[in-house]
């Protein structure tokens, strides 16, 4: 069904530092946003109800971020694991998606990247919340080593990746991460 170079699918790479969202097939990424998202407790926006009010409440991106607000925290989309914390993730991804790229979610398949320390929980719960809340026609769940390995050519090679809050080597042996030999620590930056 969705195979083949006429298929326009979007990559969407949600990083610890900055998540990154564009069109298959091309260089660069079209939007480049941070993965912290702003919660705005409390304000005028009390008297709204239920999700309009969490909708309301949820800053993304970098030029609202810098605003100063009353009683704004600052969170990460990611918990102490690694683990995408799926509260925050809607806004990201209908911000990156919807708003940046103005893509039609019901239309558009998607290639998702994933930390190579996402187990099979996580992907299974990631994979069941973009089928049911977005109703997305396809989705793919790669991880990022392999994705640095085919970049360069290779379908083998041992990945290190130093990201904004942890440092992970990972061995990619013919297009599969050898997770029993994953190597994390927790120096970024």
């Amino acid at each position: 069904m969705y195979c083949g170079d006429d298929v326009s699918s979007v990559v969407l790479d949600i990083g610890s530092y900055q998540t990154r969202a564009g069109y298959s097939g091309e260089d660069c990424p079209r939007s480049i946003l941070p993965s912290t998202v702003g919660v705005v407790k409390g304000g005028e926006d009390e008297a709204m109800d239920g999700a309009d009010e969490k909708k309301k409440n949820i800053v993304v991106g970098a030029s609202e971020l810098g605003h100063r607000r009353e009683n704004m925290e600052i969170h990460s989309i990611f918990d102490d694991d690694g683990m995408l914390k799926f509260d925050y993730l809607d806004a990201i991804i209908e911000r990156s998606l919807e708003d940046s790229l103005r893509v039609n979610l019901l239309d558009t398949p998607i290639l998702f990247t994933e930390s190579a320390v996402h187990n099979k929980e996580m992907r299974m719960k990631l994979t069941e919340y973009m089928f049911e809340k977005y109703k997305i026609p396809a989705l793919f769940l790669v991880k990022d080593p392999v994705l640095s390995a085919f970049s360069c050519g290779r379908s083998s090679a041992l990945v290190l990746d130093i990201g904004h809050k942890a440092s992970i080597v990972t061995p990619v042996n013919d297009g599969y991460c050898l997770l029993k030999c994953l190597i994390k620590h927790d120096i970024g930056g």
